[in-house]
């Protein structure tokens, strides 16, 4: 079973753990992968403004 979310800074699903990884790159808790390298600053701080920041619940369960 795979937890998906709409991600707004990717522009499309993601996995939750994923999305929960991003959060924490945003806010510098842990250091950016070479995947995360083509992120930019802007994409960040829809990341750090996104409500899944207070509450990261998937939008989708698939199996």
């Amino acid at each position: 079973m795979v937890e998906l979310m709409n991600c707004p800074m990717m522009n499309k699903k993601i996995d939750l753990a994923y999305c929960v990884e991003l959060q924490m790159m945003s806010s510098n808790e842990i250091k950016k992968t070479a995947d995360e390298k083509e992120i930019t600053e802007q994409m960040w701080n829809i990341c750090r403004r996104c409500t899944k920041q207070e509450c990261p619940t998937p939008d989708y369960i698939e199996r």
